[in-house]
């Protein structure tokens, strides 16, 4: 890459390219990044482009309907969350400034729906303090530029996962409610974007943050890996299992099947 970076985000854009934005360098004065780049899968090199406005790290980058790229929150230098966004624009190579986050937030999850909104979620408020994780989420509106309130999630969590299931809802799992030695959140819930609720949901077998979940194309979802709340990590898998076909009605029957080790 051009730049050494960690903690960054990357993004596969409509045109093939990987938008790489952010992050930091670990025992680096100047540790928290504005510069981004993009990777050509044709040729096998990067090459800047643009930078953000603002420099930050453990972000969310999300790929918006337009084709363009939302960033939000993040940490700065400070291991603040930051509260402002920005939109890439891959045909300018360009960020603009959008809308400000109703609660600054990092290691949040942004979920694009179905509508075209991004549903923001949990995350934490500043690191270098330790203090709880959010139990807020809000909704990005590309079309307006603004964010609004979503309601309260059932717990707090950050370092989480949020995945969207074949009925267009959202299931938040996992997570830690201080980003430092937090009790590991076993509990998950759904978003329902008709509702504008969050439902809880079916509980982990195992309670887990900074793990991977993959939608399976059963419409079952993969968790795998991740810390506990002693912060071991974890070599052990579990499945999110829809027991009946999924519908737009509120009434589900699921179930989380026994992790695997």
């Amino acid at each position: 890459m051009t730049s050494a970076r960690a903690e960054h985000t990357a993004t596969l854009l409509s045109n093939g390219k990987v938008l790489v934005v952010g992050g930091h360098r670990f025992n680096s004065l100047d540790s928290t990044l504005a510069t981004a780049e993009l990777y050509d899968p044709t040729t096998r090199t990067f090459m800047p482009t643009g930078s953000m406005l603002t420099p930050r790290q453990n972000h969310t980058a999300t790929l918006l309907s337009t084709g363009q790229v939302l960033i939000t929150g993040g940490f700065n230098a400070s291991r603040l969350g930051l509260s402002t966004a920005e939109i890439y624009d891959p045909k300018t190579g360009f960020f603009s400034p959008t809308g400000a986050i109703c609660e600054g937030r990092a290691e949040h999850t942004a979920t694009l729906l179905d509508s075209g909104k991004v549903l923001i979620a949990g995350g934490y408020e500043h690191a270098a303090l330790a203090l709880p994780a959010r139990a807020v989420a809000e909704l990005y509106d590309p079309e307006a530029g603004t964010f609004s309130s979503a309601g309260p999630m059932a717990f707090a969590r950050g370092s989480h996962t949020a995945t969207v299931l074949a009925d267009g809802t959202v299931l938040i799992a996992g997570g830690a409610t201080t980003i430092f030695l937090g009790p590991a959140v076993r509990e998950a819930e759904v978003y329902d974007p008709q509702e504008g609720s969050f439902i809880v949901d079916a509980s982990m077998v195992e309670g887990r943050s900074r793990h991977a979940a993959t939608a399976l194309p059963s419409g079952d979802v993969l968790f795998a890996g991740g810390v506990d709340r002693f912060f071991t990590t974890l070599q052990s898998a579990e499945l999110y299992t829809t027991a009946v076909a999924i519908s737009r009605a509120p009434q589900r029957q699921r179930s989380v099947e026994a992790s695997v080790d």
